[in-house]
């Protein structure tokens, strides 16, 4: 059997309403949504509540602990989190991009890049977030010449490497 839906809570139930009818984002009033119904006992167990409301009950134990916590208020309040995305200003977009460009003393590597903008502007942006913001923002890739055969020619390979448009030098 399912944990029973009770749990003490010190608003009144017109104030809770009152609260609702306010309350301009969806989450939040779905989590005052959950209070009420305790309040007003409707469900018999939490899991029975968890469905009516679409949510798994994992996530309506999370909102009862919060509400006993922090309260209503608390409870309400959505925290965002925050978007690595934003703490890469426009100055280092800026000279990336301007490295990038380059065909003389471009990056040959994401590590080497990463490595010269940690070491630049002194930040400790990790490995995986930055290559893929690289990829996404700056629209990068790095193409390698790598032979597929051991009887390719020489020729083939000096094509393919004036092909590409950043020549790795060695």
């Amino acid at each position: 059997m399912g944990k029973k839906a009770e749990l003490f809570i010190s608003e009144s139930l017109s104030s809770l309403k009152q609260a609702l009818s306010k309350e301009k984002n969806q989450i939040g009033k779905r989590r005052i949504q959950s209070l009420i119904f305790i309040k007003e006992e409707k469900f018999d167990t939490r899991q029975h509540l968890a469905d009516y409301l679409c949510i798994h009950i994992r996530t309506l134990e999370k909102w009862l602990v919060r509400y006993k916590s922090t309260g209503l208020l608390g409870m309400v309040s959505v925290h965002r989190k925050s978007r690595r995305s934003q703490e890469m200003d426009g100055e280092i977009y800026q000279a990336l991009a301007e490295r990038l460009a380059q065909t003389q003393g471009c990056f040959a590597s994401y590590k080497e890049a990463l490595l010269w903008t940690n070491e630049t502007y002194q930040r400790d942006f990790k490995y995986s977030w930055f290559r893929k913001y690289l990829i996404k923002h700056l629209g990068t890739k790095l193409k390698v010449p790598r032979k597929s055969h051991i009887e390719k020619g020489e020729k083939a390979e000096a094509i393919f490497l004036k092909s590409s448009p950043h020549v790795l030098e060695k």
